[in-house]
C-alpha cells in the first residue's frame, strides 16, 4: 500500500504510518490572531496598499503577462500558504489573479491575513 493509499484508508487499524493519521480531537498546530478592528485594520492596510477591504475580507487582483506566469504565481502562493498554513482564496482569469484573505473562524481580517498580504506583496513587488 502507498502513502496515498494508507492516507485516505477509511479505517484507522488499516494505516501502519503514525504519521499519516488525523487525529480530528486534537487542536490544529497554527494559532488563531485575533479579529482586527476597523481602525486597526487601517492602520495595517497602510502596509498593504493595493489590498482593498470588501466585507471582513482583503483582496489583491494581480495582471501578468500570460496565463503561464498567472499560474506560476498561484503556484508560489500555494507553497507559501502551505508553509503558513493560512490559505486564501484564489481566481485566476486569464492573466490575472484575485487573492482573498480572511479568517473565517474568527469572522473577519485578522493579523495572520496581514502577514500573508504582505508576504505576498514582496513576492510582487
Amino acid at each position: 500500500m502507498n502513502r496515498k493509499e494508507k492516507f485516505f484508508s477509511s479505517s484507522k487499524e488499516s494505516c501502519q504510518d503514525e504519521d499519516l493519521i488525523v487525529k480530528l480531537s486534537e487542536p490544529s498546530p497554527t494559532t488563531m490572531s485575533d479579529l482586527l478592528d476597523e481602525n486597526e485594520l487601517d492602520d495595517a492596510l497602510k502596509n498593504c496598499p493595493d489590498w482593498d477591504v470588501q466585507d471582513s475580507t482583503i483582496v489583491r487582483s494581480v495582471e501578468f503577462e500570460n496565463f503561464e506566469e498567472a499560474i506560476e504565481f498561484v503556484n508560489t502562493v500555494a507553497d507559501l500558504a502551505e508553509e503558513a498554513q493560512h490559505h486564501p482564496e484564489i481566481n485566476v482569469s486569464y492573466s490575472v489573479v484575485t487573492l482573498t484573505f480572511t479568517t473565517t473562524d474568527e469572522g473577519g481580517v485578522t493579523t495572520e491575513d496581514i502577514e500573508m498580504a504582505q508576504r505576498l506583496d514582496n513576492l510582487i513587488d
